[in-house]
């Protein structure tokens, strides 16, 4: 795939989360793909990936993803991204609190075929937590 190709595909992949289609997106990874995710844990699997993506619509209903700066390398990508909605479920053992959030996040894309072989998230959940009331951050001394 070419640099724009890429783009594009990852493009298509952030609406289908946007339109929370678990099997749109799951389509867009290999039969073997594993996704890396302080969240969900090691997913391996088209299947699995499926599930997981469900798991998170279902948890938070109203999330969508803006992408704010896609990188492409060859077969490798990377995508800055917002994730934002209301924490009404379980959040990294934190129950729902009905307050928005928005974590800042970073996908790492390795790509085979023309699919995601491989996918490293990154999340910001220190400013997510200091969102939702549960963590407070000391003012910076001036």
């Amino acid at each position: 795939m070419t640099a724009d190709e890429t783009r594009a595909f990852l493009a298509d992949h952030s609406d289908a989360v946007n339109r929370h289609d678990a099997g749109a997106l799951a389509h867009n990874y290999a039969e073997d793909a594993v996704i890396e995710s302080p969240i969900f844990g090691v997913v391996e699997g088209r299947d699995a990936i499926e599930a997981s993506h469900r798991a998170a619509f279902e948890a938070w209903p109203d999330a969508i993803q803006q992408n704010e700066s896609v990188l492409v390398d060859g077969n490798r990508a990377c995508v800055v991204s917002t994730f934002s909605g209301t924490h009404v479920h379980d959040l990294m053992g934190l129950p729902g609190t009905g307050k928005p959030f928005k974590i800042n996040l970073v996908f790492i894309y390795h790509l085979r075929d023309g699919l995601i072989a491989r996918e490293e998230r990154l999340y910001d959940f220190t400013t997510t937590l200091v969102q939702l009331g549960v963590m407070k951050v000391k003012p910076a001394r001036g």
